[in-house]
């Protein structure tokens, strides 16, 4: 592991440590949140912000988040009873966040990064899911579509006693239109990345999906995450081991989530 991993690793479980309720118990929580998977992508241009359940770096010049990170676990989802919130609002704690009335109008859905039906834990876990900084310009036809597919996909593999972190967000280095009065940028593409690290299949899983109407199955659509990397200038998962970094991310193993996806 290099020395910017430990140095992100070390200040991530501190950060951890300070936000985690419920147990007290070290045996507890490091069973509920194993420790070297507490960090984020790292190399991203914008600020990091983090919230009650996910974190997000916000890139102030696109009024969008570059990624945004968070765990899925099938604790969370079965106790979660929570409505949908619906209300958009400016995210507090970005002030170039996008506003709501940027999207009237403009032919794109407000689509979420974090989806809210991933947040039904508590009122505050689903009011965060509707901040500005969460929500991207998405095409009806995706977000509607095969977006909204893998996203209930995952929720149905995290039911299965899973632990899933997932990381997701639009690629930037190519805008070419902008939308509402703050000129909030439309992405032509967008990525998600999972990472089941459960015994005895650690399996990773990377995805590119254009910004329009896409036919087919979110598997069509899988991608190495070294590619992923390669086009948002991220790294994903540094913390890893290198060896397994480069095996998981340096491969596309589509067969491991054909029964899932």
């Amino acid at each position: 592991m290099n020395k910017t991993a430990i140095v992100l690793l070390l200040s991530l479980l501190a950060f951890s440590s300070c936000k985690r309720k419920g147990s007290s118990s070290k045996e507890s929580q490091e069973k509920d949140h194993p420790k070297e998977f507490l960090y984020l992508p790292t190399h991203g241009k914008g600020h990091e912000v983090h919230h009650t359940y996910y974190s997000l770096s916000f890139r102030d010049e696109h009024h969008l988040p570059e990624w945004v990170a968070y765990e899925l676990t099938s604790k969370n989802i079965r106790r979660g009873r929570t409505k949908r919130h619906n209300d958009f609002d400016p995210d507090p704690a970005v002030p170039l966040s996008a506003h709501p009335r940027d999207y009237t109008r403009s032919g794109y859905d407000r689509g979420h990064m974090v989806p809210a039906g991933d947040m039904k834990i508590n009122q505050t876990a689903m009011e965060e899911t509707f901040y500005m900084s969460n929500i991207c310009p998405q095409a009806p036809a995706l977000n509607r579509g095969i977006w909204r597919e893998l996203e209930e996909d995952l929720r149905d593999q995290a039911m299965n006693d899973k632990h899933l972190y997932i990381i997701t967000g639009p690629i930037l280095n190519k805008i070419e239109k902008r939308i509402g009065r703050n000129k909030v940028s439309v992405p032509s593409h967008y990525y998600k990345i999972v990472l089941d690290y459960s015994e005895p299949e650690i399996k990773m899983i990377g995805f590119i999906f254009p910004n329009k109407k896409c036919e087919g199955e979110p598997l069509d659509y899988a991608q190495r995450v070294d590619a992923i990397e390669a086009m948002t200038e991220l790294d994903f998962f540094s913390a890893l081991p290198d060896s397994l970094e480069e095996k998981l991310e340096g491969e596309l193993h589509k067969e491991a989530w054909e029964e899932i996806l």
